[in-house]
């Protein structure tokens, strides 16, 4: 089966290019989202066609082309606080648990997996300060990371259009933590400071990382077969500390974590480290 515009080979070698850049399996059933956001992304190069952007990346592997293919094809849709039952749960619950055990030390290591344009990280600065305002004065660093540089340099920025604060943000978090910019909005300076942002391939080379609290690495394992999610997983749980959690999505409770972490919280899918 070809996408619309592609043919047989060009789609085998996009869904090559995305599996061993991203370990992403693309399913057949998409393959006309190819054609879409390809489309866009040969634009974007100044090309006439997802074909000739195809035919360029071929021709210059790791060049724009050959990233811009990545890009379009592994940054997941985002918003703000997404699935908000879960983050209550996470708030009321393990997290404030967590700020609890981490009142000693003043110190709190969040990791924002697969963060896409950053929608995540910033939910989880402005969360901090809105429901542990003690956390202020602390050592807070949250990090996000994201196998799409054009992602990474977006969440980088911390400056969203108002369809994008529209999306899950609370009108008086967007007053507060926010400050309007043109027809978009900007997260104030002092909470940017306290985000860290990384191009990285989960499945690849990682930078170099602290100690985590807490990874959130939601809507991320469902892209992953079985060997690359258990690895995946074995390489976070080395990432954290030893009563680190681990929050997932509702929807992936049912990927095996056994000899991993434990389920501790299940409103707001969050696991212990074993």
């Amino acid at each position: 089966m070809s996408a619309p515009g592609l043919t047989r080979d060009e789609v085998d070698h996009i869904l090559e290019i995305v599996q061993r850049e991203a370990c992403i399996v693309l399913e057949a059933a998409n393959q006309y989202l190819l054609a879409t956001r390809l489309g866009d992304a040969a634009r974007r190069c100044g090309q006439g066609s997802p074909s000739e952007l195809v035919k360029k990346a071929r021709l210059f592997p790791g060049g724009n082309e050959y990233r811009a293919i990545i890009d379009a094809l592994t940054t997941n849709e985002t918003y703000f606080l997404r699935d908000p039952r879960a983050w209550e749960a996470l708030r009321s619950g393990p997290l404030a648990a967590l700020v609890e055990r981490r009142r000693p030390q003043r110190k709190l290591y969040v990791w924002s997996a697969a963060s896409s344009t950053g929608q995540e990280a910033c939910s989880v600065v402005m969360g901090l300060r809105e429901w542990f305002r003690e956390t202020d004065s602390w050592d807070v660093q949250v990090h996000g990371s994201d196998v799409s540089s054009a992602a990474i340099a977006r969440a980088e920025l911390g400056k969203y259009e108002q369809l994008e604060v529209s999306r899950g943000l609370p009108a008086d978090w967007l007053k507060r933590h926010f400050e309007q910019q043109g027809h978009g909005f900007q997260l104030r300076s002092d909470l940017r400071r306290r985000l860290k942002f990384h191009r990285m391939n989960l499945a690849g080379r990682w930078a170099a990382l602290p100690t985590f609290d807490l990874v959130l690495l939601r809507n991320v394992l469902i892209y992953f077969e079985g060997v690359e999610r258990r690895k995946v997983l074995e390489r976070i749980a080395r990432q954290m500390a030893p009563d680190g959690l681990l929050m997932l999505s509702p929807q992936e409770r049912s990927h095996p974590t056994a000899g991993l972490f434990e389920l501790v919280d299940a409103g707001s899918a969050v696991y212990r480290r074993v």
